[in-house]
């Protein structure tokens, strides 16, 4: 067995060599593997680089199996491959970045739960960016981000099955160039959610950024898959919006909000169902073309 396998008998720390097969803390050079059955987990306070010689933790890949978990306070890089079927859960009281960058790759399998940013009390905020170059695949898992979760020009985001929450507490700053959306595809992204449910709580539209913005035509929504609004943990009153580039087909959608208004904001096709929950309210801004293929279902 190598070196890069936790035992986690001591403590919960990651840089006690006693907590490793070996003796031996890994760096960059090192796969690693957290197995289940540990009396420890790694408990980290800075940043955890895979592929990279910068960082607080380092790793060449990183693999956290069913059973077995992470929690960090610091922020995470991937530019290597970093496969969950456990947990990682980023528990910071700061807002931080969690970012896969050229070259890296985030696997979340059937069994795995990423929870990114304080969802007990919204006090420290992840956005989760996929760079150009990086790719952020759901399995069946379950992502949970607070604050946003934006795939940037160049990345890719692929979704067989699943829940993906974006914004799940519902605190966080306004929309910017800098966060343009609670789910944000830019113009050059690419990927496919085939199954599983996007769920978002949105906040208000500011300027041409707002709560789900998908500008690539190289992204689409197919099979069983359904985009739902809905309210966070920390219920807001805002209306939301929903926008969509040429060419960018949606699937199923499910507005469940209630009290509010969830607008699409641009000419958009739904190859699936769209269904409205009892005193909610959907609106197409004038001018607007929307395409339903399936059933348009008004509940009573």
């Amino acid at each position: 067995m190598g070196s890069g396998i936790w035992k986690g008998i001591i403590s919960n720390n990651w840089s006690n060599a006693g907590n490793w097969i070996n003796n031996t803390v890994p760096d960059s050079t090192l796969n690693v593997i957290i197995p289940a059955g540990c009396l420890y987990y790694p408990s980290l306070s800075g940043t955890l680089s895979i592929s990279s010689a910068s960082g607080t933790y380092r790793t060449k890949n990183l693999e956290i199996r069913d059973g077995s978990s992470i929690t960090n306070t610091g922020s995470l890089s991937v530019y290597g491959t970093m496969n969950i079927a456990g947990s990682y859960v980023a528990n910071n009281t700061s807002s931080l970045s969690q970012q896969v960058f050229s070259g890296g790759t985030l696997t979340i399998r059937e069994t795995g739960s990423v929870r990114l940013g304080n969802q007990s009390s919204g006090s420290g905020l992840c956005d989760l960016v996929v760079n150009s170059g990086g790719t952020l695949n759901v399995s069946n898992g379950i992502l949970e981000v607070d604050d946003q979760l934006n795939i940037l020009s160049g990345g890719s985001f692929n979704m067989t099955g699943g829940i993906v929450f974006a914004h799940k507490f519902g605190k966080g700053s306004a929309y910017s160039v800098s966060e343009p959306g609670s789910f944000y595809v830019a113009s050059g992204a690419s990927g496919s959610i085939s199954g599983g449910f996007i769920k978002v709580a949105g906040k208000a539209t500011v300027s041409s950024y707002t709560a789900v913005s998908i500008n690539s035509s190289a992204f689409d929504f197919t099979g069983t898959s359904s985009l739902v609004f809905t309210d966070g943990v920390n219920i807001t009153a805002d209306d939301v919006e929903c926008r969509t580039a040429a060419g960018a087909y949606l699937h199923n959608l499910l507005v469940d909000r209630p009290g509010r208004i969830v607008t699409i904001g641009s000419d958009a096709i739904f190859s699936g169902n769209v269904t409205v929950n009892p005193a909610f309210t959907l609106m197409v801004k004038p001018g607007m073309n929307v395409t339903v293929n399936g059933t348009l279902n008004l509940l009573p």
